[in-house]
């Protein structure tokens, strides 16, 4: 007997007004072209802004269709839309407002999509959607290696296969990494073949980390997958898993004994490890910028994406770009990014929809442990790499949409139903 709350996950034929089936359609096509384009991937082909455009009009069309449930939808999870609407009030003190409404009006159709796919798909489809479209970015990636599709390099020879950038690179793939690990650990009976080549994914992304230098993500693709994979071998298989984890820590704890009896610090270790000195590449010096700019205006701020298209600022954003890259158009740090776009309000507007995010992905953990596991270590990495890189806040892209995205499923979805294996 299939429970109540598993009907309701569903809006009905009569609430959509169309038959099912059309609007799974549209549903299928919106959830794998809104992970590409937020991907940017083939972005020199030139056809990114089609694809936004497209995902405009399934969107609108969706909400037609759908309208009575997709305000419910909204009602329910109003905390996570408080960072847009903020967003929107600061064109009120904004320094550029036409950059502020630009940016507000893309920012709001992204979290628009974000919510109209999570409200449309059960999480466990959400994730193997977003794998089977990182996969194909990965294969295509590797194989512009030969420059088959574009120059698969940057300025400093850093693989960005084919999206934009090499830190786009590096975050899709420790995505790529979690996903890969979470397939090939599903509870599955003699399908080894499939496991074994779930696991030579993994390995891929793993290895256009590296190509790539992203030395963040490296650093966090490799401790939250192996986090992932040994919690849920661990919890599978009880002891075993527990001694090899005390032996590592035991292993850890010697190798950080021995820093201090020769006096090195862990730090610089591990900096010099990642190929990166104490500034992590310039970040350090561009944060500082930050929080003197934002000392200027520590109330309102400067208005979303307001500080980078102020032309009084017009000099100092010529030089950073001129030293660290002609796209830098972001301070790499959540925090200072969010409190120059709209003070302390800004801030906790978004804090308080991250931590729905992280709420439901805790209380997931009670229905799905691996499904709300493998959720807790997506979050964990969005967080953390938008400490020290652009993410979280970007338009049309996909680690802003993800979170919402699950988030929106988790709690829309509340049983297994649709969402089996």
């Amino acid at each position: 007997m299939i429970p109540s709350d598993a009907i309701s996950a569903y809006p009905s034929q009569k609430s959509l007004g169309k038959p099912r089936h059309a609007v799974d359609a549209l549903d299928d096509v919106m959830r794998y072209l809104a992970v590409f384009a937020g991907t940017a991937a083939f972005a020199f082909l030139g056809l990114l802004p089609v694809f936004w455009l497209a995902l405009y009009g399934l969107s609108a069309a969706l909400l037609l269709l759908r309208f009575g449930p997709t305000l419910q939808t909204i009602a329910r999870n109003l905390p996570l839309i408080l960072f847009p609407l903020v967003c929107w009030m600061s064109f009120l003190w904004s320094v550029a407002p036409s950059a502020t409404i630009a940016y507000s009006g893309m920012l709001t159709f992204t979290y628009l999509i974000a919510l109209q796919v999570g409200m449309s798909t059960p999480p466990r489809v959400l994730i193997r959607s977003a794998t089977l479209v990182l996969v194909f970015v990965a294969a295509t990636s590797a194989l512009n290696i030969t420059g088959i599709f574009s120059d698969p390099w940057d300025h400093r020879d850093n693989l960005k296969g084919v999206l934009t950038s090499k830190n786009g690179l590096g975050h899709t793939m420790v995505l790529l990494i979690l996903f890969s690990l979470f397939e090939a650990l599903r509870k599955r009976e003699r399908q080894v073949f499939a496991r074994a080549g779930w696991l030579m994914v993994a390995a891929l992304a793993f290895v256009l980390i590296l190509l790539a230098d992203s030395a963040a993500s490296l650093a966090l693709g490799a401790a939250l997958g192996v986090a992932f994979a040994g919690t849920v071998l661990f919890l599978r298989n009880g002891l075993k898993p527990l001694i090899a984890l005390a032996c590592l820590f035991g292993i850890g704890s010697v190798v950080l004994v021995a820093l201090v009896l020769i006096q090195s610090s862990p730090s610089e270790l591990l900096f010099n490890a990642l190929s990166r000195d104490s500034t992590m590449t310039g970040r350090t010096i561009i944060w500082d910028i930050g929080w003197n700019a934002y000392s200027e205006r520590p109330v309102l701020g400067y208005g979303a994406n307001g500080f980078w298209n102020w032309g009084r600022m017009a000099n100092l954003v010529e030089v950073l770009q001129s030293q660290y890259g002609e796209h830098l158009h972001g301070f790499h740090n959540l925090t200072i990014e969010l409190l120059i776009m709209a003070g302390p309000a800004g801030l906790a507007a978004f804090l308080v929809g991250f931590l729905l995010c992280v709420a439901r992905a805790v209380a997931l953990l009670w229905r799905d442990i691996e499904l709300g596991l493998l959720v807790i270590a997506v979050l964990t990495f969005l967080f953390f790499i938008a400490l020290v890189d652009v993410a979280l806040y970007k338009e049309h892209a996909l680690l802003t949409m993800l979170p919402v995205a699950l988030c929106v499923s988790i709690g829309r979805h509340r049983s297994v139903h649709g969402d089996s294996n």
